[in-house]
């Protein structure tokens, strides 16, 4: 279980973002979404979407020296926040991960990653133009 996303028609409403911070911590924070999103520029008119696409490959897990990262039976790979020690700040599942798909939200907080709301995401939700689906 994964989300797809259809970046060219993205119009950068930031929703998906929204309510995945809000999940995520109770709070808006873009800083704590599993989902990021960059305007390409020099023009604008595209983007590109991070988000994490639980690899066949998972990088990330191997990664994790705690083992706070672990892939479940439906497929999905899941952090374990209790274990995460952040690597003392190094966040090495977020450097192992090659699409940019974990997030280092700062403050010593362990890593943002997506977890497809536990098969309820709520970026698909809140997509006004329905770009987000579970594949």
């Amino acid at each position: 279980m994964r989300l797809k996303f259809q970046a060219r028609d993205c119009t950068i409403c930031n929703l998906c973002t929204i309510a995945c911070s809000f999940k995520n911590t109770g709070i808006i924070n873009l800083k704590h979404s599993a989902i990021k999103i960059n305007p390409q520029m020099p023009d604008s008119l595209t983007v590109k979407i991070n988000y994490c696409s639980q690899c066949v490959q998972a990088y990330c897990v191997e990664a994790c020296p705690v083992k706070a990262l672990n892939r479940v039976e439906d497929g999905r790979v899941i952090l374990n926040s209790e274990l995460c020690d952040t690597c003392q700040g190094e966040y090495k599942c977020v450097s192992a991960c090659k699409f940019s798909g974990i997030n280092n939200p700062g403050d010593g907080l362990p890593p943002v990653k997506c977890d497809v709301c536990n098969g309820d995401p709520q970026c698909v939700k809140v997509c006004p133009l329905q770009l987000i689906s579970i594949v």
